[in-house]
């Protein structure tokens, strides 16, 4: 619908004229988590801290080194916060009543009779979210309390204005879910966005949006995300780690998936990646991820030769990686953006992924794959070649491995019973290297950030666990040594997989709780 102006019979009584137009509507309720989700998305790790001076928040990074800049996006605060104390600032109280009646319009006027400090307005939010009505514009009031008076105000004339809410009845006829007061961060001269040094730390400001935060939100972000690109800049920073926090802030407005990472050693630049499941099929990354894994199993088998996995794969095939991570899985991969492979692209330091838990043991749907193989090979072999030729397992040892993998997948766990949701950490991988930097740490810390915000978000915590199937011969002591602990237990007979000894495959699990 275009820009018209209404009709004199469209106009509500006790107006002069209106206008009508298409517009957006957000349900907060709906897009505010969303907005979090991108963050954990692009790798951003939240903190809670309570400070008294903006300078303070340079010290929390998460990698226990100072930040190089600070984003003040305190609003309201910025009055009291130290370094800031911006006297410009005040609230602006805001008054609103959400009810489940539609109005399947929005809607506002430029005044009431009830005073320059009370408005008319009402917005139907999507996906179920009610319709708010409001309101006040309420300058340098704090009273976060609802006003039961000003309540009444605010739903008569919304109802007069929008009949069809009650139906052409009386605000008796409202469904109330709640009502809420907010204050504004208003700023007298307008929104704050500039830099400047505090106490030698680079700061770019971005508040005082008033009642507009939404609507100018992109806008100002651009603005914030260029100021911190010239502060940067201007830092001498050898190690080429000055752009970090300009294209992480990019990444945000347009989500490239990656962002740079102060976590990682600091004579290396380091990026992540994270990447779903789904995004993975029949692309290079596949291939080179499949690679990274089965070197970095050849790596660890090595220092065990007894058991014979020297010359083994983790992943017979690219799919195999797919398979073992399931539809849901996610994969986080660091890069050494200072190192090149072959083929132009940045090395892969480390990966860790996760996907939530299943106790079966997926290689049964890949040995009954290399059994279709092995069958289609037979029956296309020719008078020289012998069964065992090519590779494949005979048909005695398949059902050997599915038999073996049937008990590993109806292993029972010693906490079974807690009813706390699951989540299997996989792919752990560190290439040679790059070990003892702390790098599956800091990847382990982002998977339990990412997994906490889900079971939070389904109101399923506060608690869950992580998961871990391990070989136990060549893991156990790593893992303990990171707190999980043991939880589960099966034994792989001699000659299974290629070993001459067989194996234990051992679940372990680590309690979490979100704070």
């Amino acid at each position: 619908m275009q820009f018209r102006q209404l009709s004199s019979k469209d106009v509500p009584r006790g107006f002069d004229n209106g206008h009508a137009f298409t517009s957006v509507c957000i349900n907060t309720a709906i897009y505010l988590p969303w907005l979090v989700s991108q963050c954990l998305r692009n790798g951003v790790i939240f903190k809670r801290a309570n400070l008294k001076h903006i300078c303070e928040a340079s010290r929390i990074h998460h990698s226990g080194q100072e930040a190089d800049l600070v984003v003040n996006c305190t609003g309201l605060s910025a009055l009291k916060l130290g370094g800031v104390q911006d006297v410009n600032m005040m609230p602006i109280r805001g008054q609103t009543v959400l009810v489940r009646n539609e109005a399947n319009i929005m809607g506002s006027t430029s005044g009431t009779d009830d005073g320059e400090e009370e408005v008319c307005y009402f917005m139907q939010r999507a996906a179920g979210g009610g319709t708010l009505l409001g309101g006040s514009y309420q300058r340098n009031n704090w009273d976060s309390q609802v006003d039961p008076n000003l309540a009444v105000r605010i739903m008569k004339r919304c109802v007069e204005v929008c009949p069809a809410l009650t139906g052409g009845k009386g605000i008796e006829y409202l469904d109330i879910i709640r009502q809420g007061v907010g204050l504004r961060p208003y700023r007298h001269g307008g929104t704050r966005i500039e830099k400047e040094r505090i106490d030698g730390v680079w700061t770019v400001h971005n508040y005082g949006h008033g009642g507009y935060g939404y609507q100018s939100s992109y806008g100002c972000s651009q603005k914030a995300v260029k100021l911190v690109q010239e502060a940067l800049q201007k830092k001498p920073n050898l190690s080429g780690a000055a752009d970090t926090s300009a294209k992480f802030f990019e990444s945000l407005l347009v989500p490239p998936e990656r962002l740079q990472n102060h976590g990682a050693p600091m004579h290396h630049r380091t990026e992540i990646e994270r990447i779903p499941t789904k995004d993975l099929a029949n692309t290079a990354k596949l291939k080179s991820l499949w690679a990274f894994a089965n070197d970095a199993f050849k790596d660890s088998t090595r220092k065990f030769p007894e058991m014979g996995f020297e010359e083994g794969k983790r992943f017979e095939q690219p799919d195999d990686f797919i398979e073992e991570m399931g539809p849901d899985g996610v994969t986080f991969i660091q890069y050494d953006l200072e190192s090149k492979e072959p083929d132009g692209s940045a090395r892969i330091m480390a990966t860790a992924g996760y996907k939530p838990w299943n106790p079966a043991f997926k290689l049964d749907d890949r040995v009954k794959r290399m059994r279709e193989e092995r069958e289609a090979r037979e029956a296309s072999r020719t008078d020289d070649e012998t069964p065992g030729d090519k590779g494949f397992y005979t048909k005695e040892h398949e059902d050997q491995l599915l038999e073996q993998l049937e008990k590993v997948g109806s292993m029972t766990h010693s906490d079974d019973d807690d009813n706390v949701p699951r989540f299997e950490v996989v792919t752990v991988c560190v290439h040679p290297e790059y070990q003892k930097q702390g790098l599956a740490e800091k990847l382990l810390e982002r998977v339990a950030e990412e997994v906490g915000f889900q079971v939070k978000s389904q109101n399923k915590g506060p608690d869950f666990k992580l998961v871990v199937r391990t070989m136990k011969e060549i893991n156990e002591a790593y893992w303990l040594s990171k707190g999980f602990k043991p939880v589960g237990e099966k034994f792989f007979e001699p000659g299974l997989f290629g070993s001459p000894t067989g194996f234990h495959i051992l679940d372990l699990t680590r309690d979490h709780r979100i704070s």
